[in-house]
Formats: C-alpha cells, structure tokens, sequence
C-alpha cells in the first residue's frame, strides 16, 4: 500500500511505511494551508487514521462534485467521471 501525491507537474508515490515515519509527510499531510484535492475524501481519511495519518486542508472532493452533477447515478469512480 502507498500513498499517492501530485504538486504541480510532479507526481511521486510513497509506501506506508515511509508515509508514517517522514516527519515532512506528516506536517504535509496535516496542514491546513495546503489544500488538497482527492476523490473520496472520506475513504482515505479513513485509511490513512488506521495508520496514525491525519487528512487536513481538504479543498474539494470529485466524489462529492461528481454526486452533485449526477445525483441519480450509481458508479461514481474516478473512472468514471474523469
């Protein structure tokens, strides 16, 4: 499992463990003047507390957009409504 990450033009990906142990990640991840971006907030908020991760500084989810332009669709992945 890993976490993926995009800045820019620059993308990378990290394993769980280096996402838990890099103190820079953590202080990325946590802080509330960087806004990310994701599809599915909710999930990988989840995900990331069972790893002792916190998500802050959400700016948008494309699940919830996704949901509001199509309300009466079902398969609302990334897939999908990209």
């Amino acid at each position: 499992l890993g976490l993926a990450l995009a800045a820019g033009d620059v993308a990378g990906w990290v394993t769980t463990e280096v996402a838990t142990t890099h103190a820079g990640l953590r202080d990325l991840l946590m802080d509330t003047a960087i806004p990310k971006r994701a599809h599915d907030v909710k999930r990988h908020m989840l995900a990331l507390r069972t790893i002792g991760l916190r998500l802050a500084g959400v700016s948008s989810d494309t699940l919830i957009a996704a949901y509001l332009l199509e309300a009466g669709e079902r398969n609302l992945g990334l897939v999908e409504t990209a």
